[in-house]
């Protein structure tokens, strides 16, 4: 589909013709059905699902309409508004996990942080408060280092262009460099605050997509 070249009313048209009841209904692969009986409506999505042997994903449309200028206020008609509500109860649950794994990584790192700043150095690993910060810090590092290289393995392209993967590479970096670093005290003080920084800004851009 030519989106840059594609006029906003015929598109528009096109969408309405996408949204058909139940006595002009015809069998499709791609329909979906909202509403019983004779308050059926039924939504043919076949335009927007990629052939088998494609390598775009379902989403690449929808994003090329939101970067138009001309289009992307019929983001909100309901063909392309219902699927995206569909993609998303789809991912919702993955992004829920996501984020409160997130929350927890954050909350563990600032007690792990506090402790070092609490307790002297020769002490610390004599201190069960400290090791078990410590140790649940280390744990979910390695989760979200996990969780790159998935994303990273799904699509290697696509990942190395997005801004915020970068960024939350350059945090599980800072964060291994604060859990293994051997740095004098005032260089690993430098590190925590900037750490901090880091995952505060990627927690803050996490519930801002809630």
């Amino acid at each position: 589909m030519a989106l840059n070249d594609l006029n906003k009313g015929t598109f528009e048209k096109f969408l309405d013709e996408c949204l058909v009841d139940e006595n002009k209904r015809i069998k499709k692969t791609h329909m979906y059905v909202y509403g019983y009986d004779e308050h059926e409506l039924h939504i043919d999505y076949s335009f927007l699902i990629p052939p088998k042997d494609s390598k775009h994903c379902e989403i690449l449309p929808l994003r090329r309409i939101a970067k138009n200028n001309e289009l992307k206020k019929l983001v909100k008609h309901p063909v392309l508004f219902s699927f995206l509500y569909l993609k998303w109860s789809k991912l919702s649950l993955l992004f829920n996990i996501n984020f409160f794994m997130f929350a927890l990584f954050l909350l563990s790192f600032i007690a792990y942080i506090v402790l070092c700043q609490s307790i002297s150095v020769d002490n610390r690993s004599s201190s069960p408060t400290y090791m078990f910060f410590y140790g649940i810090s280390i744990v979910f590092v390695v989760l979200l280092t996990f969780r790159e290289i998935l994303q990273c393995l799904f699509s290697v392209r696509h990942y190395f262009m997005s801004k915020m993967n970068w960024f939350e590479m350059g945090l599980i970096v800072l964060s291994f460099f604060v859990l293994f670093g051997n740095f004098d005290e005032e260089i690993q003080r430098f590190l925590r605050g900037v750490t901090i920084l880091f995952a505060a800004t990627e927690f803050l851009f996490l519930a801002g997509t809630l």
